[in-house]
């Protein structure tokens, strides 16, 4: 049993069991991508008030039609996103470029649900497609608005997820198209509603508890919408940017390391230099050390020289006394025998 239906084959506007009663809708559209939706009738069942497909040979579709939460859920991303609300893009993945990324401050502006587009001769439809601009970052060149071309695609998954090597993803890579993944199967969810639980309820209670949940939605998008980014689309003005960065960087790199290089071999010059310094220093220690032994010497010399002269004098003068002296010794004899 279906609570929620769209009121024309190719609009996307959705209505309650309740809202089709009170505007006296006879025919609404079952939640397929449009051009495949069934026709549908409110009916009741009790005090149960749903949506029930007219005629036997329309039960069945190309597609499964969409989870009560998986349409309210682009529903409210696109509301916010014509609404040009600012938010929080928050990244799940856990592995790739995007595994760890900080999350983007973001700012819509416009959108819709169930966007057609062409990508590789192939026509896709996106449960969301929307604009953003982003300018409260850091640098414009290298954000993600200026990567995406300030647009990306959410799909909502619910039973069936898309892959990183689906064609989908890859085509739409090609135009530059990011595709952001958000999970809502899983029952402890917080974006999570069970359908089969509000097809239980009366008729206006199954209203109030969807626009309840519609209120959920639009708090928790306001503060972040989080999911895993499937492909990684760049610009042409990014890459190019991100090419001309690499280049740069790698330059950048280079200079370091020629000037730690150049760094060290100064550090070397100046051990050197210094070393040098040292042996000058003891070069000129030894050469005043020589230079006072010389002078010592020449002053022993001098020292010598006069010892010399004077041992000669001395010499002299006893060679003279000894005369003397025989001279006297052999007159003393002389007179002895006269």
């Amino acid at each position: 049993m279906k609570v929620i239906a769209y009121t024309g084959q190719y609009g996307n506007e959705i209505v309650t069991p309740l809202q089709a009663q009170m505007r006296k809708l006879s025919t609404v559209y079952s939640c397929h991508k449009p051009g495949e939706r069934l026709e549908m009738h409110k009916t009741r069942r009790g005090q149960t008030h749903y949506f029930a497909y007219k005629g036997v040979a329309n039960r069945t579709g190309d597609t499964a039609p969409e989870t009560l939460t998986h349409t309210l859920c682009k529903q409210v991303i696109a509301e916010l996103a014509a609404s040009k609300v600012q938010t929080r893009l928050r990244f799940f993945n856990r592995y790739g470029p995007y595994s760890g990324k900080a999350d983007e401050e973001i700012v819509f502006d416009g959108g819709d649900v169930e966007q057609r587009i062409d990508a590789n001769r192939h026509i896709y439809i996106v449960d969301a497609l929307c604009r953003f601009i982003q300018p409260a970052a850091p640098t414009a060149l290298f954000s993600l608005e200026r990567q995406w071309s300030g647009r990306l695609a959410f799909e909502i998954y619910h039973t069936s997820k898309l892959t990183a090597g689906s064609p989908k993803c890859r085509d739409l890579e090609a135009v530059g198209i990011p595709v952001i993944q958000i999970a809502t199967g899983d029952p402890d969810s917080a974006l999570y509603l069970d359908e089969t639980v509000i097809a239980q309820m009366g008729e206006q209670d199954a209203d109030r508890a969807i626009s309840e949940h519609l209120d959920k939605l639009r708090r928790i998008f306001r503060k972040s919408i989080g999911g895993v980014v499937y492909n990684n689309p760049k610009s042409a003005v990014f890459a190019e940017a991100e090419k001309l960065y690499g280049e740069w960087d790698t330059a950048r790199k280079e200079l370091e390391s020629m000037r730690e290089i150049a760094d060290w071999k100064n550090e070397e010059v100046r051990n050197l230099e210094e070393k040098l310094a040292e042996h000058e220093a003891k070069i000129r220690h030894v050469e005043a050390e020589h230079h006072n032994l010389t002078e010592k010497m020449m002053e022993l010399v001098g020292q010598n020289n006069l010892l010399k002269e004077k041992a000669e004098q001395i010499t002299k003068e006893n060679r003279r006394l000894k005369t003397e002296a025989e001279a006297g010794w052999l007159t003393k004899l002389l007179r002895c025998f006269r």
